[in-house]
């Protein structure tokens, strides 16, 4: 799993607790052991642009790669509001609607699978009626 590790002392104290690697090439601390990812494992969260002050005021970072907002596994609580569910429910939206969707239930597309979807946590009223079977 991908770390949260921000500076020096946090690796030193992740290295205490089990094995760190880095990746040069992508720049990232990654680690298998359940006690380092626990602590400083990185939650990506699933914010709309008004959020987005909201979650930095938490304490939110930004993930510039993956062009996400996340926290440390440690901060979950506080940002339980954000949180991806990891599940997703595929919707079929026309295009006129696209961007609105986009912008309204954080819409993505899928590319292996070509189909836009959304997080299960923005299941809604508003979007029963676009549901992929």
């Amino acid at each position: 799993m991908e770390l949260a590790i921000l500076d020096t002392i946090e690796h030193t104290n992740a290295k205490k607790l089990g094995k760190v690697t880095y990746d040069s090439t992508t720049k990232r601390f990654f680690s298998e052991s359940e006690e380092v990812q626990a602590i400083y494992g990185k939650v990506f969260l699933s914010t709309k642009y008004e959020d987005n002050e909201a979650v930095k005021k938490l304490g939110a970072r930004w993930d510039g790669k993956k062009k996400q907002h996340y926290c440390k596994e440690s901060e979950r609580e506080k940002f339980a509001k954000y949180i991806l569910s990891n599940v997703r429910v595929y919707v079929e939206v026309p295009p006129v609607f696209k961007s609105e969707f986009q912008r309204l239930y954080g819409m993505k597309f899928d590319g292996d699978k070509k189909k836009w979807y959304v997080d299960e946590s923005k299941r809604c009223e508003e979007l029963e009626d676009f549901y992929a079977l």
